[in-house]
């Protein structure tokens, strides 16, 4: 459900920024922590869950009408909330990226680190 939340907020933030841009292109990418959801989002079987069903069915919709351009799944080290959410989590990550000094890259899902002088 959170996921759909995401996607629907992104759809609209989305349409409200091409109406500033005038049509401009906006790049709208879901990033998620569930592996399965994921799995589930571009796989052509169904859930056995029907409520769950009725959640991935929105999600490749939102997809196939270009909605929402990549539903991608975040593994768990690159997961910058997990410092917040999850006792023993790593919070290296986490101020690095509070002071300026890292960034996630959506292109290939990965952390980079900058090194101002």
């Amino acid at each position: 459900m959170a996921a759909i939340e995401a996607a629907e907020s992104t759809f609209l933030l989305a349409s409200v920024l091409k109406d500033i841009l005038n049509g401009g292109t906006v790049q709208t990418i879901i990033c998620c922590d569930n592996r399965g959801l994921c799995d589930a989002v571009f796989a052509s079987t169904t859930v056995e869950d029907k409520r769950l069903f009725i959640d991935i069915c929105v999600l490749r919709n939102m997809i196939q009408n270009d909605e929402i351009n990549d539903f991608r799944w975040v593994p768990t080290n690159l997961q910058i909330a997990n410092a917040l959410t999850k006792q023993g989590a790593s919070t290296h990550s986490l101020v690095q990226l509070l002071n300026n000094k890292l960034h996630f890259s959506f292109e290939n899902l990965t952390l980079v680190n900058f090194f101002f002088w």
